[in-house]
């Protein structure tokens, strides 16, 4: 089973997306299915450790930031809403309205010039 995995593109993350709140969601809901597919017979504390993996360097140092009770530790749905309330501040708004506004004033502009 564990060389299914190896055979399995496994989630990756970029923690310097511009939507790092969407870029989560991606990886966690690939994440999701590899703990209900390939790592499906293994423990909790296993898909924790995949997890970890998964997430890389980065996530790891950010991982090293929360705050764990005894009773969260290799908690897969603990640390899946850890990262999610990590990561959902990070959508940078004014830069998203920006582009938005910016995309629209170019499609105004093409319009009026036709």
């Amino acid at each position: 089973m564990v060389s299914d995995v190896m055979e399995i593109t496994h989630p990756s993350i970029n923690w310097n997306a511009d939507n790092l709140d969407s870029e989560w969601t991606a990886f966690e809901n690939h994440a999701k299915l590899m703990c209900q597919g390939p790592l499906a017979d293994k423990s909790e504390k296993v898909a924790c450790a995949y997890l970890l993996i998964w997430v890389g360097a980065q996530g790891r140092e950010i991982f090293s930031t929360f705050e764990l009770a005894d009773e969260e530790k290799d908690k897969i749905e603990i640390y899946f809403k850890k990262f999610r309330d990590y990561a959902a501040p990070k959508k940078n708004q004014v830069f998203s309205r920006y582009v938005f506004q910016k995309e629209t004033r170019t499609t105004q502009k093409v319009l009026t010039n036709t």
